[in-house]
């Protein structure tokens, strides 16, 4: 697939966020960034400590349990959310911009529900791929167009 100048590139995981824009030309791509956010996001039994409720039936003798309620699992929904509201901002400030979604796997379907209605519009592609734990700016520019030209 071509990047076209422009274009509007998200790479994202549950807890990181790089929104970058093809400065360069289709032939020669140049990703800069425009947004980067990353967020504390501990796993559940860091976050909460109490133990599940429990209920008892009405009738007879039967007990049982609520569900632990998954906190790291709420927090990446919160994020996706978040994301998905930061890109339609990223679209409509740029009206003739396609879009590009790079993204691990879980946190693609969950984007995949919050995404308004200029993302939609414009959404060339979506790639199942986590990218967002590349460190170096130029590495994980290299591995996201390298991702892009594959699909």
């Amino acid at each position: 697939m071509i990047i076209k100048s422009n274009t509007l590139v998200l790479v994202a995981d549950g807890r990181k966020m790089l929104l970058l824009q093809n400065v360069g030309s289709a032939t020669s791509p140049a990703l800069a960034a425009l947004a980067e956010e990353e967020v504390d996001n501990p796993s559940t039994h860091e976050q909460g400590s109490d133990r599940p409720g429990r209920t008892q039936s009405r009738v007879g003798p039967r007990r049982s349990s609520y569900a632990d309620t998954d906190w790291q699992e709420q927090g990446e929904d919160l994020f996706a959310r978040h994301v998905a509201n930061a890109l339609e901002r990223a679209a409509l400030d740029e009206p003739d911009a396609e879009i590009v979604v790079i993204a691990a796997p879980q946190t693609l379907g969950k984007l995949r529900s919050q995404y308004g209605g200029q993302t939609t519009r414009r959404l060339r592609c979506e790639i199942a791929k986590d990218l967002a734990g590349q460190t170096s700016a130029a590495l994980a520019s290299a591995a996201i167009v390298e991702a892009i030209e594959a699909a």
